[in-house]
């Protein structure tokens, strides 16, 4: 039978709490970084709660309108955009999309389906 020094059993028994430590170490750095993930996407801005407020009271109503004589697209644009759009090429894209044209060339006597803002 073989005898273990007293040193043998104090090293093993250093190793394993090493071991241990490290392990405890190691979950609790993975447990922050999930809460970090977690939470980090679940927060939102002031900004955004106040456009959501703003975009749950407005409601998008829709009109048609008679095309005159002179009228352009860019024209009718200019006159009727609202805040949602971004620029007047935007929303004489969403005017076109709208209306089903494949260009920007309208006539006198057609009609032309306008989305308007109602707060």
């Amino acid at each position: 039978m073989k005898k273990y020094s007293g040193n043998h059993s104090v090293n093993s028994k250093k190793k394993h709490g090493v071991i241990r430590h490290s392990g405890l170490v190691m979950c609790s750095i993975f447990f922050i970084l999930c809460s970090c993930m977690y939470f980090g996407m679940f927060r939102v801005s002031a900004k955004e709660i106040d456009q959501q407020r703003t975009s749950d009271a407005i409601e998008i109503c829709y009109t048609s309108r008679l095309i005159e004589p002179g009228d352009s697209l860019w024209s009718i644009a200019e006159e009727t955009i609202t805040d949602g759009y971004g620029s007047v090429s935007e929303y004489v894209e969403a005017l076109k999309v709208m209306n089903h044209l494949d260009s920007d060339t309208i006539h006198a006597g057609q009609y032309l389906m306008i989305a308007y803002e109602k707060l």
